[in-house]
C-alpha cells in the first residue's frame, strides 16, 4: 500500500514537472529567449520547489546576510549549496515578489537582489569543476529568467484563480 503512494506522488510530480515545462516554455517563446536544456530543467525545479515548500520567511537571514556567509564557508560543498540557495531566492523574489523588494528598498533593491543572486550563480560555476555552463547562463540570463518566472506566476490577467493562491501565499508567508 506505501509503495503505490509513493508511486502515486511520483506520477503527480511527473505531471506537475510537465505543466511547469509548458509554462516555461511558453514564456520562453513569448520572450524570444533561448536557453540550454539544462538550464530549463532548472527553472523548472526552482518554480516547482517554491510551490511544494512552505517558508518561514521570518526565520531566514537577510539575502545580504546570507550571501556573505555562503562567501565566508570554509568546506567548500556547503558554500557551493549556500550559494545556490542564495542565487535561487534572488531568482524567486524578484521573479515572483517583485513588489515586496520595492516597497521596502525601492528600485535599487531589485538590481541589489539581481546583482546578488547573479553573483551567486558566477561563484558556484567557477567553484565546480568543469566551469559548470549551467550556472553561468543562470547569472547572465537572470534577468530574462526572472521575467519568466513572473510570466508563469501571472500567465494573464483572467485567472482570479491564480490571484487566490498568490494572496493566500502572500498571507502566509508575507513575502
Amino acid at each position: 500500500m506505501c509503495f503505490k503512494m509513493e508511486k502515486d506522488e511520483r506520477v503527480i510530480d511527473l505531471v506537475e514537472k510537465s505543466e511547469f515545462y509548458n509554462l516555461v516554455d511558453e514564456s520562453l517563446a513569448r520572450r524570444k529567449v533561448d536557453l540550454l536544456p539544462e538550464t530549463k530543467i532548472y527553472l523548472v525545479g526552482v518554480a516547482q520547489d517554491l510551490i511544494k515548500q512552505t517558508p518561514e520567511v521570518s526565520d531566514e537571514q537577510p539575502v545580504t546576510l546570507a550571501y556573505g556567509a555562503s562567501l565566508d564557508e570554509p568546506n567548500k560543498g556547503e558554500k557551493i549549496r549556500k550559494l545556490i540557495e542564495v542565487g535561487d531566492r534572488c531568482l524567486v523574489l524578484v521573479g515572483f515578489f517583485p513588489s515586496s523588494i520595492t516597497k521596502r528598498q525601492g528600485e535599487s533593491g531589485l538590481e541589489y537582489h539581481v546583482n546578488v543572486g547573479s553573483s551567486a550563480y558566477v561563484h558556484v560555476g567557477s567553484s565546480l569543476t568543469g566551469k559548470q555552463p549551467l550556472f553561468f547562463e543562470l547569472a547572465e540570463r537572470f534577468t530574462d529568467l526572472t521575467k519568466v518566472l513572473s510570466d508563469m506566476y501571472f500567465p494573464s490577467p483572467s485567472s482570479p484563480d491564480n490571484l487566490a493562491e498568490i494572496l493566500q501565499r502572500w498571507e502566509n508567508t508575507k513575502d
